[in-house]
């Protein structure tokens, strides 16, 4: 089973990332049937957004609910988009696939998108893998280490949900997966409600709100004293050298896109000390907007950012401050490591892996250093790993597996042949029974 036949998909709720072995960096397509107020004729299929003028009002749906597919109808709409360029290049019966699952999954939902991809699409081979593994595999070839060598805590942000597990030998370590359900659409729904509130009314402007959360929001390296700054800057009371700098490096304008100069918003940052005084005003007063006299008013629509530019990413750290009773990335990576064997602790924090479009916030991978340094032992080694672009550690870990010299994607895929002999329940090889000669695979690429 040759790899340069191979798609590799990762079918994640917010984005599909999609490519060939051939190519260097995947696809990313939205994954959504969009509909805008403004373009009554006609919907929207992932990319086929970029076509539309106005991006004010759009309306989603969703192939993926609570991070799970179960919308075959509008998700074979997206994967007919997705894979008609590599369709017309030749038929999909001549591909493989290597497509990503959650960690945990059901199995009515793992057994429809086996039927799908084997009944609907006629693939020759189709490996279902977690994405987490995937990104397990990218990390162990990254480092060029010996798959009988190699551990790893692998962290997944995506856009539903985040999850927590531990790989060693290739294989999932039983029980160490750990959900936490706070995910991108948490933080974007945060950021909508908290512009509403203290703003403008943008609870029907999901898509401006979710470029404006990943252009102006990073991960705070002191939550606390970031909040105490502005909190006292608020107040119009004295503040010293570190406090002004934490409230300048907090203040800034986001420009909202008017879709004729830009379609896309961007970060203005706010040079006067009157300017910034009014972002803290509007961030910590109820009321809409607090205009001082004398201040240049620009023709853009802006939004003015504070607190909010933390306090959304924050979440992912502590999200009980938005109310849900979860623990954080953090304290779930130390409640899997809690449950491995104490000797073998240490070679699981020297490799954290970073995967996810969540993960690609600035500041995340010092932030969520710091909260493991604290709460392991001193003599721990730790290493927060991310290689290349986070939310493509997937993907890529799927075309390093691909690529494999001696075909290890063999022992993880099924063919049709196989498929249509013993039906849906033999379409998933269990990463846990797999044979250590397959596990064993060299690691080197080409």
């Amino acid at each position: 089973m040759s790899g340069k036949d191979t798609l590799i998909i990762d079918l994640g709720a917010g984005y599909v990332k999609i490519g060939s072995v051939s190519e260097s960096e995947p696809r990313q397509v939205i994954n959504s049937v969009t509909k805008a107020k403004h373009v009554k004729t006609r919907v929207f299929v992932g990319n086929e957004l970029d076509e539309c003028k106005d991006l004010s009002g759009l309306y989603y749906q969703l192939p993926f609910q609570k991070g799970y597919l179960l919308n075959w109808e509008l998700q074979k709409q997206v994967l007919d988009h997705c894979l008609k360029p590599y369709a017309d290049k030749r038929p999909l019966s001549e591909w493989q696939v290597i497509v990503t699952e959650p960690c945990i999954n059901f199995s009515p939902v793992a057994e429809a998108l086996d039927e799908v991809l084997f009944e609907e699409y006629g693939f020759k081979a189709v490996a279902r893998l977690p994405a987490a593994f995937l990104a397990a595999q990218r990390d162990q070839r990254q480092r060029g280490v010996s798959p009988a060598d190699h551990a790893c805590l692998v962290l997944d942000c995506g856009y539903s949900f985040s999850h927590a597990a531990a790989y060693r030998r290739g294989r999932l370590v039983p029980g160490s997966v750990r959900r936490v359900n706070v995910g991108g659409k948490v933080l974007t729904n945060y950021l909508k409600e908290a512009i509403s509130y203290r703003q403008l009314m943008v609870m029907d402007e999901t898509h401006v709100m979710n470029q404006c959360k990943e252009d102006a929001c990073f991960v705070s390296g002191n939550f606390d004293a970031d909040l105490a700054a502005m909190s006292r800057a608020a107040q119009r009371s004295p503040l010293d050298s570190e406090a002004q700098e934490r409230c300048q490096k907090l203040c800034c304008e986001y420009v909202l896109p008017d879709y004729a100069q830009h379609r896309r918003g961007f970060v203005r940052q706010l040079g006067s000390q009157k300017q910034q005084q009014q972002v803290v005003a509007c961030c910590f007063c109820s009321f809409l907007f607090v205009w001082e006299r004398g201040l240049p008013i620009h023709q853009e629509q802006t939004l003015r950012l504070g607190i909010e530019r933390v306090a959304t990413p924050e979440l992912l750290f502590r999200p009980s401050d938005a109310g849900i009773p979860e623990m954080g990335v953090a304290e779930a990576l130390c409640d899997t490591l809690s449950g491995l064997p104490p000797h073998e602790q240490p070679l699981y924090t020297d490799a954290v892996v970073l995967a996810g479009g969540s993960c690609r916030f600035a500041g995340f991978a010092n932030r969520l250093e710091t909260e493991l340094r604290a709460s392991l032992p001193d003599d721990f080694p730790l290493g927060v790993r991310c290689h290349g672009d986070p939310a493509a550690q997937a993907w890529l870990g799927g075309r390093d597996l691909a690529l494999s010299p001696d075909g290890a994607l063999e022992c993880y895929a099924v063919s049709r042949k196989d498929y249509r002999i013993t039906g849906p329940p033999c379409a998933t090889k269990d990463l846990l029974s797999l044979p250590d000669a397959c596990r064993g695979k060299s690691a080197e690429l080409p």
